[in-house]
This record gives C-alpha cells, structure tokens and sequence, in this order.
C-alpha cells in the first residue's frame, strides 16, 4: 500500500555526511590538525588541551587541540558560527578518553559537512529532499479499514498535527490513504524550496542530518521552526517501531540499538541546528 520510497524500510536520503573525520593529519606548518592524511579512528588520544579561538577577521569561532587548529578532511579550517557550537564541539574532542571514537563527535561531523559539501552539492541534496517531500513517512497513514487501531491512534497523535503544521506554513499537503497519492500544489514545493534556499550552510547541514534520521523532511523542518521539541521528533520518527516492540517484543540488539541510534540522531541534528540558528 505504500509509496515505494516511503516507510522505514524504503526512505533513502541524499547522503551529504561522507566520511568528516575519517581521516586527518598535522598542518604542513605544524600549526593545524585534520585535513588529508592518517584516520583519526581508533587512535590514542594525542593531545591535553582542547581550547575555542575567537576569530576578529569573520566573527567565527575555531577548536584548538593543544593550540593547533583543527582542520576539515578537505583541508579547510574548522571555523563555526557560534561561540556555544564551538564549545560543544571542543568538549566532544575533551570527552574522548583513551582512544578517538568519531562516532561519539556528531557535532564535529555535521560542522565538516557544513563546511566541506554543502555548497558542492547543495542543489542536488536540496532537490532530493524536494522529491521525499511527496514520499515523507508522515503522509503515509494506515488505512482506517486495514490498520490496528492502536497504530491509528500514534499516527493521528504525533503524525497528523506535525502535517496541518505543515499544511498551514507551506501549503497543501496529500495524505495517502490508498495506493496512491497525488502530487502537493507546486506552491508547497516552492514555499519548501525557499525555506531550504534559505538556510545557512550549518542549518542546511544539520536538516539534511534529521531527515536521514527521521525519515521525513516534514519533521526536521518543525524542528528549524522550533515547533516541536526533540523528543516530539524521536516520537514522530518511530510511530511504526515502537508499535511493533509493543504488539511482538523487543529483541535485545536489534530494537533497542536502532532506538538509541535514532534518539542519538535525532539530538545531535537537534542541538546543532539550535546551536545554528538565532532564537
């Protein structure tokens, strides 16, 4: 009954987040970290100081390991927008222990993205996601005949207010009840394509990040509003997962790593754009 491309298991995201620490060496003038070169992964950690450097010439804010800049894997400085990002990142750099675990930095990883492919592939990202606009997960409800209604229920709670928010700052939006769906007026394309046009390049980033994880647009874009909280997202996100756990059980390393995983995306994508973003 569903689209192809919607659901869980069907949903794939453009992928902008390749690789932002996976590989990294000391500067040509030993006053840089990061940048083409040896993994990161895995390695002892090398350092004792971990600082943020105000910047004078662009208002931006750099991270610092023993007082060398850290660096993108495409070489670019690693300068971010505000002062509290540049401080969490630092602070995931100050929490690794014995080794380096990229996995546990996703605040480093979506500034590298930021900074390293946005504007590469911007068009192409931003025209992807205008495509799962049709397909989002939230505009795929159980039929009324066909559905339990208990998982009825958990979409018409955390599914249809996120679409009439939707609805009512973008333009009309289908919801499929069927097998198909017709296409949203071309004026909710637009009113989104503008709100993406006009995000920054971290904002962009950090959207793109919420989008693979929730497996919608429609969530990370209430997210950038400040219309829904974080653990409003998670909720959206796993309407479906959580109703299986209930109906069958949850098995122990499949279901509850994925539940991790997602609540982990969802507030690493979270915290970065609201560290990104203005009030």
């Amino acid at each position: 009954r569903r689209a192809p491309l919607a659901g869980a298991a069907g949903w794939r995201p453009p992928a902008l987040v390749a690789r932002p620490l996976s590989s990294a060496a000391s500067g040509a003038e030993g006053k840089n970290v990061g940048g083409a070169g040896t993994t990161f992964r895995g390695r002892r950690r090398f350092y004792k100081e971990v600082t943020i450097k105000p910047r004078e010439a662009d208002g931006g804010f750099g991270v610092a390991l023993d007082g060398r800049n850290l660096r993108t894997p495409h070489r670019n400085e690693l300068v971010v927008p505000s002062q509290a990002l540049a401080r969490a990142i630092a602070n995931e750099w100050d929490s690794q222990v014995e080794s380096i675990q990229p996995s546990a930095m996703p605040l480093m990883t979506l500034a590298c993205t930021a900074l390293d492919l946005v504007e590469a592939r911007r068009e192409t990202v931003e025209n992807e996601l205008l495509k799962f606009l049709h397909t989002d997960t939230l505009l795929f409800p159980g039929h009324p005949d066909e559905t339990e209604k208990q998982l009825l229920k958990l979409q018409r709670l955390h599914w249809t207010p996120l679409v009439n928010w939707a609805s009512s700052t973008y333009g009309h939006l289908n919801v499929c009840h069927d097998v198909g769906i017709e296409l949203h007026p071309q004026a909710t394309f637009d009113a989104v394509r503008s709100e993406l046009d006009a995000m920054t390049i971290w904002q962009f980033a950090a959207a793109e990040y919420l989008a693979a994880g929730c497996k919608s647009i429609i969530i990370p874009l209430a997210l950038f509003r400040r219309h829904i909280s974080v653990t409003e997202a998670v909720l959206a996100s796993r309407v479906e997962e959580e109703h299986q756990m209930k109906q069958w059980g949850l098995v122990e390393g499949g279901h509850d790593v994925d539940r991790a995983h997602i609540n982990a995306q969802v507030a690493a994508g979270a915290v970065f754009l609201g560290l990104v973003t203005p009030i």
